[in-house]
């Protein structure tokens, strides 16, 4: 119940539920705790997150593992305190991870920190060599702090390791069964459902710009359902 209060944005009712647990004489467990600093983190509680952190280690006395180090940096980075964030990070007994050095540089690119997105990038690079797309977002951001020279070589250093961005794409996730008939019958219904979603969005949009009462027709032709081959 507590993840799933925090999966919804309601930070406050996690938190409260973790207090009636306490009360209760249950003792919350590592995943408890796991699931209540997230939610602190979506809802923006920070206050509250220290507190519940600082009592995980020090009333229950369970030793925080990576998964919490991260949470409390995510916390930190979404309500702005991004240096605060990165002292914590340097702070982790066991160092950083790469989801870490992650939710600083999704904090940056709300907050436009370039001094931070280059430090979270360099990480990220350092971390995962492989990712092709850490080394875009270094060399970006190199460019917009005047640093063409660094920006001119992480895009050598990448292509050096044969390494290529791979462009964004959109997939549908489907179970299919080894029937290849009724397999061939389902992609032509899913083929016809997608190809009318353009014109089942316009005569939405139609509706309710003329301030019409949008007809549950339309409310289900434009709900697009997960498809499972049997």
């Amino acid at each position: 119940m507590i993840r799933a209060f925090g999966m919804n944005g309601c930070g406050q009712a996690a938190v409260k539920l973790l207090e009636e647990v306490c009360s209760s004489g249950v003792s919350p467990n590592s995943l408890t705790f796991s699931s209540v600093l997230p939610a602190c983190s979506h809802s923006g509680l920070v206050n509250d997150g220290l507190k519940i952190f600082d009592r995980m280690c020090t009333d229950f006395g369970f030793k925080p593992q990576t998964g919490h180090f991260t949470c409390l940096v995510d916390l930190l980075a979404r309500t702005g305190q991004l240096d605060d964030a990165v002292d914590f990070i340097r702070k982790m007994p066991h160092g950083p991870d790469k989801h870490s050095w992650g939710s600083i540089l999704a904090a940056f690119l709300e907050q436009q920190s370039i001094r931070i997105g280059v430090l979270a990038s360099e990480h990220l690079v350092n971390l995962e060599p492989e990712n092709a797309g850490h080394y875009v977002t270094l060399s970006n951001l190199y460019a917009k702090a005047g640093r063409p020279d660094d920006a001119v070589r992480v895009r050598r250093l990448m292509e050096s390791r044969g390494l290529v961005k791979q462009f964004g794409y959109s997939s549908v996730s489907l179970v299919a069964s080894f029937n290849s008939q009724r397999a061939l019958k389902e992609w032509a219904i899913a083929y016809e459902a997608f190809k009318n979603i353009p014109s089942h969005f316009q005569t939405f949009q139609a509706q309710c710009s003329q301030g019409l009462e949008v007809s549950q027709r339309t409310r289900m032709n434009i709900t697009i359902t997960r498809l499972r081959f049997l």
